[in-house]
């Protein structure tokens, strides 16, 4: 009886071990894929743009940029060239941490912008504050930027390195850090994805 309940007691330990070790592989993996489809939306949406900008200010009446970190603002012709410019002007990126609602943190990514039909192109309809992505890192970069101006001024779990002055502010590395909670609640595991990008539009879309 003593050696059954050893062994059974054993084996429990063991099946718990591996259940709880797959769970947390399986949310790390979950988060990296995620991480990386949302760098994938954000870099698409940068190439439709003719200029990265670090700050709101063209972003229109309808942007409130309070208690927001913004890392770029990207000024796309077909938008930025539309009767309702000077209310939704430019699409914007921005880190926020107060305020999350339902959502984890520590920092959430949001979009600012227009709608998209299913073929990924904008449509007439109300621009929305939108969160793309959460559990992003908070944990301050330092020196992230070998070349280019990073954006925000304090790095954390999402920033660019942009290069290019002016009209021709046009390239961006992008670098995201997202995290994954266990089932307690604390973070064990962070990932960087990063990619180069460039905004490739000009005056008006083909």
């Amino acid at each position: 009886l003593f050696m059954s309940i050893f062994v059974i007691g054993a084996l429990g330990f063991g099946l718990m071990t591996v259940l709880a070790t797959s769970q947390s592989e399986s949310s790390k993996v979950k988060a990296r894929t995620e991480n990386s489809r949302a760098l994938d939306f954000i870099s698409d949406e940068v190439r439709r743009a003719k200029i990265i900008e670090t700050v709101s200010t063209n972003a229109g009446t309808n942007f409130n940029s309070t208690d927001k970190t913004i890392v770029l603002a990207l000024d796309i012709p077909s938008i930025s060239s539309s009767a309702t410019a000077a209310a939704n002007g430019r699409i914007v990126y921005y880190l926020k941490s107060t305020g999350l609602g339902n959502w984890k943190g520590p920092q959430v990514l949001y979009r600012w912008g227009p709608p998209l039909n299913a073929n990924g192109e904008y449509t007439a309809g109300t621009w929305t504050e939108q969160a793309l992505l959460d559990g992003i890192n908070n944990t301050t970069v330092s020196s992230p930027c070998a070349t280019g101006t990073v954006s925000p001024a304090t790095p954390t779990g999402f920033y660019a390195c942009i290069t290019g002055t002016g009209a021709n502010t046009n390239t961006a590395q992008l670098f995201l850090t997202g995290q994954t909670k266990t089932a307690s609640g604390e973070y064990d595991d962070t990932q960087t994805n990063d990619s180069q990008v460039v905004a490739r539009a000009r005056d008006t879309l083909a």
